[in-house]
């Protein structure tokens, strides 16, 4: 329906502006008295056979053969506007043969990408198979986290749709080379569904906010209506602008919210690469670069509350993500704690809290 609805929008746009439009379809529409080409034209009656077709026409199957543009292609003598309104789900190269065609005949193109709403928003609560609308033909396969195989060869995904998505990796090499990055080609993985997450003023009663170069902990923050800050040198790397992170937590608490989260990713890259020196100056960095301003502007502002710990460990010794338990520090500058050694030694003795119940310690009164 909102094809349909594009088209006829662009149809009466082009009408008011005196110009010739014309219509085509492909694929299979469900009626056998469907024009496949309506040529263009600015007579007066035109734009009501415009719509009346869009209004007889229903999107059904698999698009067959964008051949039958041809006979519209060769109606228009003249440069024309030609926009192409589609899933992009065509046969074999035709869609990027038929483009091409549009623009040798120096057509200015446009292509409206259009998506069914789940499409964009899926909705998945368990285990899915994704599935062709067209063909059917399942697309299961599964990926390996690149953050596994630290310093290991690559590992291709695997299962039956694997030679396609194999071929989309090696593809991306000619279009990541176009920009000056160090990446050289993207790495499928990761399959999952959006959690549906409740308001974190819902569940916490206060208002927070988030500063962070990774899209995993921004996506929480989106989910949980947090209030997301960017700053320029967030890079999600050891070159990342510790102290830009502490100045937007001091300026948004400052204006309002009653908690902020800082995010740095420098100490878990360290562990990935395995670099000793890396991983200990990324902590100094906290210390040195965030905590010692942000002590004294948390001071400045009254009582306030604070807690630290990594969301999981990355052993330099294993260079990936384990389970193992982490430390935690929770400071309240108003009272005196029992105070202890910051470090996975230090706590070694204690039994672990569940992680979830710490942001309830924090918020508690």
């Amino acid at each position: 329906p909102f094809a349909r609805l594009l088209c006829a929008v662009l149809a009466m746009l082009m009408r008011n502006q005196n110009d010739a439009s014309g219509i085509g379809f492909v694929g299979q529409t469900g009626y056998e008295d469907r024009a496949p080409v309506i040529p263009p034209s600015s007579r007066g009656d035109h734009l009501h056979a415009l719509l009346d077709q869009l209004a007889r026409t229903e999107a059904d199957g698999e698009a067959d053969d964008l051949g039958q543009f041809a006979g519209l292609l060769a109606l228009g003598r003249e440069r024309a506007v030609s926009v192409l309104v589609s899933d992009g789900y065509f046969p074999g190269q035709q869609g990027r043969d038929f483009l091409t065609q549009l623009n040798e005949r120096g057509h200015e193109v446009l292509f409206l990408h259009v998506l069914h709403r789940d499409e964009v928003d899926p909705q998945f609560e368990d285990d899915v198979l994704f599935v062709d609308s067209e063909t059917g033909e399942g697309i299961e396969a599964d990926g390996t986290p690149p953050p596994d195989l630290s310093g290991d060869p690559v590992v291709l995904p695997t299962g039956p749709a694997a030679p396609q998505l194999a071929e989309v990796m090696e593809r991306s090499r000619e279009v990541m080379a176009r920009f000056d990055i160090e990446a050289n080609q993207t790495w499928l993985w990761g399959q999952g569904f959006q959690p549906q997450v409740p308001a974190f003023r819902e569940v916490h009663g206060v208002d927070a906010g988030l500063v962070t170069a990774v899209d995993l902990v921004r996506g929480i923050g989106v989910l949980s209506g947090m209030k997301i800050c960017d700053i320029p040198g967030a890079t999600g790397w050891y070159d990342t602008d510790f102290e830009g992170k502490r100045d937007v937590a001091l300026a948004e608490l400052g204006a309002g919210l009653d908690l902020f989260v800082i995010h740095v990713e420098a100490t878990d890259e360290a562990g990935h690469a395995g670099d000793v020196a890396e991983k200990v100056e990324a902590l100094e960095n906290w210390d040195q670069r965030i905590l010692a301003g942000l002590v004294t502007g948390l001071d400045a502002m009254g009582p306030w509350r604070l807690l630290m710990l990594p969301d999981h460990a990355t052993p330099l010794t294993t260079r990936t993500h384990t389970p193992d338990p982490v430390p935690y520090l929770l400071v309240d500058s108003a009272v005196d704690g029992p105070g202890g050694t910051f470090t996975e030694v230090g706590v070694a003795d204690l039994d672990p809290v569940p992680g979830h119940s710490l942001m309830g310690r924090l918020l508690t009164n």
